[in-house]
């Protein structure tokens, strides 16, 4: 099998007098043969041979980023270990790219690490868009999976959880003694105290 490819910069006139194989030059056609003498190695420019891109790694020679997941084929294929035509190579649910760039694995399953140890595993921290390096992503003082659970968002430093037993206190027009926040209320002559879980 010979694969060509146009060489449109090296046009002359309305003939397309140079192209650009994978084969050994010169390759015979019905028309003799054809030299190339200025080949074109790289067609998308993402530092891969075409001819190793379709015979060797079968990626897209026309695409630097065969599978789309905005990882070039060469880094996927040489600096990542990565598979080029998949955008999570390791199936684990997060993508290639999100792990390259939080510093995971992207070939081994890690969905259940907590590389922070915020309570939150990295497939949790993907589902959320929290840093899974990070223990408090949105630097609140909260950590990320204590909003998590009282449903403030991690995300967002103006978005803290709510203090449920302030809130519950103050709605009932009765005055109130904070030990800690939590759903547990006992009454002790007439004040109310939160204890913890």
């Amino acid at each position: 099998m010979i694969v060509i490819f146009y060489n449109s910069e090296l046009e002359i006139g309305n003939c397309y007098s140079k192209w650009n194989g994978s084969s050994r030059y010169p390759i015979e056609t019905d028309y003799g043969f054809i030299y190339d003498e200025f080949p074109i190695n790289d067609t998308d420019r993402d530092q891969l041979n075409d001819s190793l891109e379709v015979f060797n790694y079968e990626t897209d020679p026309f695409l630097a980023d065969s599978d789309g997941d905005l990882l070039n084929d060469f880094d996927e294929l040489i600096n990542y270990g990565t598979n080029p035509n998949s955008s999570d190579t390791d199936e684990d649910g997060m993508p290639d790219k999100w792990e390259v760039d939080n510093s995971l694995d992207p070939t081994t399953d890690d969905t259940d690490e907590d590389p922070d140890n915020d309570g939150l595993t990295n497939i949790q921290e993907y589902l959320n868009n929290t840093d899974p390096n990070n223990p408090d992503t949105d630097g609140d003082g909260y950590s990320d999976s204590e909003e998590i659970e009282k449903g403030s968002n991690p995300t967002d430093n103006t978005d803290k959880p709510l203090n449920l037993g302030l809130i519950l206190g103050l709605s009932l027009g009765i005055p109130v003694v904070i030990i800690a926040t939590s759903l547990f209320i006992m009454k002790k002559k007439g004040l109310l105290f939160f204890r913890k879980k």
